[in-house]
């Protein structure tokens, strides 16, 4: 009985420590979710609209959008809460949830379209250059985005429990 336990509080630690990852690449068109090992989901573009794949462990399932029939819509329930949360928690939940997000890489090639706009954003851009982020402003109309985020179910949890309690 001591050793299924142990085997339970250790597989939900580490489920608490491994990370969640999110990433958006417009550049080689790759939009992904996911909690590493365990779930993926990801979407990729193509000529008729999206093509979706979400993968749990070794089984993947592809499909893509628009070839389901929608179903009827369902009636919506209302539920009352008996205590909203003030803004002060609400602040301080945004604030300690973005701080539970750590920012792996982020890569932003954009042209405003406009040669003076484009001019007075390029030094702002260059000067806040730093490692894992680049950011970078051309003249030749390519707008590019990625971006890489990665947290843990642990640190969302920690910035919950700061906010609430």
């Amino acid at each position: 009985m001591l050793w299924f336990l142990l085997s339970i509080f250790l597989l939900l630690v580490l489920l608490l420590w491994l990370p969640l990852e999110l990433e958006i690449d417009t550049r080689h068109a790759l939009y992904r979710a996911r909690w590493l090992g365990i779930i993926a989901f990801r979407g990729l573009p193509d000529g008729e609209g999206w093509r979706w794949y979400f993968k749990v462990f070794f089984w993947e399932k592809e499909w893509k959008s628009g070839s389901r029939q929608s179903s009827p819509p369902k009636k919506k329930q209302t539920r009352k809460f008996k205590r909203r949360p003030s803004a002060r928690q609400v602040w301080s939940l945004v604030k300690n949830l973005f701080r539970a997000v750590k920012v792996k890489r982020i890569r932003v090639n954009w042209d405003t379209g406009d040669y003076v706009w484009n001019a007075q954003l390029y030094p702002l851009f260059s000067s806040l250059n730093r490692q894992g982020r680049q950011l970078s402003i051309n003249f030749i109309g390519r707008e590019e985005l990625e971006i890489h985020l990665q947290t843990r179910l642990w640190n969302i949890a920690g910035a919950i429990l700061r906010s609430f309690f």
